[in-house]
């Protein structure tokens, strides 16, 4: 820990911990994904009415790139908060709180998916936390230009940057006081000061 410590900045130690992340939810979707593929025609068989079924492709890819923003911003949250706490269940009791703004457009995803064009909609299309699954609900139900789209996806990129300078701040703070407590005042403090 200590060669790991020394080489690298706390943004690159913060970034590694969020690619982690990332490369593990990728290999779960890709059993997930291989799994439809190989029993998916065979459940098809079963379903008169299944060849009947179009998805379109290039919303496959808006999905797919919208679920790797969101998971940059959900990785990064949970690496803060791992750099912020000292304990998994101090780390448990945090996360709920603070990820549960992602989870908006999920509990919302009925009035989102009848009025894509609305300003709740397009709301929570910029916001970091809710843009992912928000656009990938809206682009489901609407065109929507590209535009919008883009600007959502800079977004949501943009904030999980923002989000992961500020967790490497964090961590490194955390690094110093070692054995010490991390406080809401000691994080906004070291966000302040690292500004």
């Amino acid at each position: 820990m200590e060669i790991l410590l020394t080489s690298a900045t706390p943004l690159e130690v913060m970034a590694g911990k969020v690619v982690g992340l990332g490369v593990l939810g990728l290999a779960q979707m890709l059993v997930w994904a291989s799994s439809v593929a190989i029993l998916g025609p065979r459940v098809a068989e079963r379903f008169s009415a299944a060849g009947d079924l179009a998805v379109d492709g290039s919303l496959v890819v808006w999905a797919a790139i919208f679920f790797v923003a969101g998971c940059f911003v959900i990785g990064v949250i949970s690496a803060g908060i791992g750099a912020a706490t000292t304990s998994l269940h101090e780390a448990r009791q945090l996360f709920l709180p603070i990820a549960l703004p992602a989870y908006v457009p999920l509990f919302l995803w009925q009035v989102l998916i009848e009025d894509p064009d609305g300003p709740l909609a397009r709301v929570l299309s910029f916001i970091p936390m809710t843009s992912a699954m928000t656009m990938t609900l809206r682009l489901g139900a609407t065109d929507i230009a590209l535009w919008e789209t883009l600007a959502s996806l800079a977004v949501t990129i943009a904030g999980g940057a923002v989000l992961l300078w500020g967790a490497a701040r964090v961590f490194r703070a955390g690094l110093l006081m070692y054995g010490q407590r991390m406080t809401v005042r000691r994080i906004l403090t070291t966000l302040r000061q690292a500004g």
